[in-house]
């Protein structure tokens, strides 16, 4: 319908064509920053605001948009709508430009020429309150600069203000050269210099300076580790990914990891609470640069539920607090999976939050009704494999019920959710073997379990798979006919279409399960028929996997056939530790019995780098014994060394 839209626009018509891309793929960001530009430019006030907004509903984390919003609205004057958008993003978001965007504003309402030292005041604290909360970011340094030329800016008309004037400047430089930001030097050198024009007597400001030179000297340590971890790392304060499949600039995302865990270690040796801003900076300054990589969530809100289960936060902040922090951290998960709608493990996160926060079944259920819906929007596209939308969207189920075992009224919500995924024409096995052992492990039910598998056993008689699932289950309640019965369905269904191999560990299974719990009559006749089909050879092999009581008849399924004729394990001297240690060769096969060759298998070639010479082992035998030399090892890397470069 989208499509049809779309044709009918005119090809002037650039702001509906990108519209309508932006309901096909909502979280591109090139096109919601390409949209904004244009609805910019025909100034058209309204529909600017509704697009920023509607922007946002995806983005709300990101400050460049934030920014962008902001600096429209000052630009026209409508100051109080400026206002309420800082309120709406300031403290939460982390972006140096928007933070400057702040200070603009204070300034634009707040004129010192009409407003005097009241207005001055306000600027001054709003600086304070930026750099309190950005202040820490190694790219800060404009936002600094920005306050020392706005205090260099005040003309003081008696001392009293010079002397305040230069506190200020003098407690912000001292607060500067304990940062590890970016230009540390050239603050260090913009400090001495004002401290020489400050003070004309030269021994105070020798004095004042020598004073903070050591920890001067620690920062730019410290920053050199810092500028070490975040030198991969773009500047941008903006994105780097365009939307959810855009993996082309993802060469720092190992970079913003280890800056995250780095910092979580406090290397700068602070005080817990700037810690705390220092971690929650690197978090969200990842975020906004990645903010498609569900690691980097879910790394952070693992972090801030390790915060909130701090035993000295807990005291400090009480139960309320705690609870309104359970339901921020629910709603910037949401927020997550708005960006990440596919991601199991945020998917899953949400479901133990709302869980633990006490909400009703149904909310819960929603959770993974919608990942449901987000990965059929994959279905039959080419984004992504048919066969993994398939087991993706079965594991969802399966998830989804494994969630619902917990609640009350767990097994009948349980069947619903089993008789929904039953209507996806291309669920896996999978979601019909955990159904099954819910019923049977959960709640006790052997009978729905084995109607479940009988049912899945009709729509998967063909796969390998799920027959060795199968036959574990009816083995281990002993309904060993049924277990027959299996084994000889699954063999008539494929015994012309499954390839020998997978059809010869079929046969080597059921070998297996006669010679435990059938009776010698049977077993005779599975041999006759396994020795008709693959020949004389193939029936050793299966009477070998007989000797090991210890294999289950369905494990052998999953097995490789570990030889290619009798041969090999004759050359082996036959004993059966060696036949059940031998190792699995990808090229092993069983053979067709008609297409053998005749002078059979060649000898296998030795590497002549692997054996020891006559040489070298007599010249290793003559070498003193360990024992000979009093605490002094022989170095075997020396040793062999030597007898590398030797030229015998």
């Amino acid at each position: 319908m989208a499509d049809n839209t779309k044709k009918r626009r005119l090809s002037n018509d650039v702001i509906g064509q990108l519209q309508d891309d932006l309901k096909q793929s909502p979280l591109n960001v090139n096109t919601w920053d390409t949209l904004i530009d244009k609805v910019i430019a025909k100034d058209k006030h309204e529909q600017v605001i509704q697009v920023f907004e509607d922007c946002l509903v995806y983005f709300s984390y990101l400050g460049y948009f934030w920014n962008r919003y902001a600096t429209y609205l000052l630009e026209r004057l409508e100051f109080d709508k400026t206002k309420e958008i800082f309120n709406r993003c300031l403290p939460k978001v982390a972006n140096v430009e928007l933070w400057r965007s702040y200070i603009r504003y204070v300034r634009r309402t707040n004129s010192i020429i009409t407003g005097g030292e009241e207005a001055r005041r306000l600027i001054i604290k709003s600086f304070e309150i930026s750099l309190e909360n950005i202040g820490m970011d190694y790219y800060s340094d404009v936002l600094y600069d920005d306050y020392i030329e706005f205090l260099n800016e005040w003309q003081p008309i008696n001392p009293n203000e010079r002397n305040h004037r230069n506190d200020l400047l003098r407690g912000l430089y001292r607060t500067l050269i304990k940062l590890p930001i970016k230009d540390l030097e050239r603050y260090w050198t913009d400090y001495t210099n004002f401290e020489n024009e400050a003070n004309p007597n030269k021994q105070i400001s020798r004095k004042l300076v020598n004073e903070i030179s050591g920890e001067y000297m620690n920062t730019r340590i410290k920053l050199s580790d810092l500028v070490n971890k975040i030198k991969g790392i773009p500047k941008e304060d903006r994105y780097l990914m365009n939307n959810e499949s855009d993996f082309s600039k993802v060469g720092s995302l190992s970079s913003v990891i280890a800056w995250s865990e780095w910092e979580r270690t406090n290397p700068f040796n602070l005080e817990k609470n700037t810690v705390k801003k220092r971690v929650n900076l690197s978090f969200q300054k990842s975020l906004q640069l990645y903010p498609f990589i569900p690691k980097l969530w879910y790394n952070y809100f693992t972090y801030l539920m390790d915060q909130q289960q701090d035993p000295s936060a807990e005291a400090t902040n009480g139960e309320s607090n705690q609870a309104q922090q359970t339901q921020e951290l629910i709603v910037t998960v949401k927020q997550a999976i708005s960006l990440n709608p596919t991601s199991f493990i945020l998917t899953t996160l949400l479901s133990d939050l709302l869980q633990s926060d006490g909400k009703d079944v149904d909310t819960i259920k929603k959770v993974y009704l919608d990942l449901i819906e987000a990965l059929q929007k994959y279905y039959n596209t080419d984004q992504m494999e048919d066969s993994i939308v398939n087991r993706s969207i079965t594991e969802a189920y399966i998830l989804l019920m494994n969630m619902l075992k917990s609640f009350k009224d767990g097994r009948s919500e349980i069947r619903k959710v089993f008789s929904q995924a039953r209507k996806f024409e291309k669920l896996t096995y999978h979601c019909y073997v955990q159904n099954a052992y819910l019923e049977y492990y959960t709640f006790n039910d052997v009978k729905v379990a084995k109607k479940i598998f009988d049912l899945a056993f009709k729509k998967f008689n063909d796969n390998i798979s799920f027959l060795n699932y199968y036959l574990n289950f009816v083995i281990s309640i002993k309904d060993f006919s049924q277990a027959k019965v299996v084994y000889e369905t699954f063999i008539k269904s494929n015994q012309d279409s499954l390839d020998r191999e997978k059809l010869f560990k079929v046969y080597q299974s059921f070998m297996q399960f006669e010679s435990q719990f059938g009776d010698p009559i049977s077993l005779r006749n599975l041999e006759k028929r396994l020795s008709n089909h693959f020949g004389l050879d193939s029936l050793y092999l299966a009477m070998i996997n007989r000797l090991s009581p210890f294999c289950s008849p369905s494990n052998l399924l999953e097995l490789e056939p570990p030889f290619n004729s009798v041969k090999q394990i004759d050359e082996k001297q036959g004993s059966l530790d060696s036949i059940l240690s031998m190792p699995v060769s990808a090229s092993t096969s069983i053979e067709d019995p008609t297409n053998r060759p005749k002078n059979g298998p060649k000898k296998q070639k030795i590497d002549d780098n692997l054996v020891i010479k006559d040489d070298i082992y007599n010249l290793l035998r003559i070498l003193p014994k360990r024992t000979f030399f009093k605490d002094v090892p022989i170095l075997n890397e020396k040793l062999v060394e030597v007898l590398t470069n030797l030229n015998l």
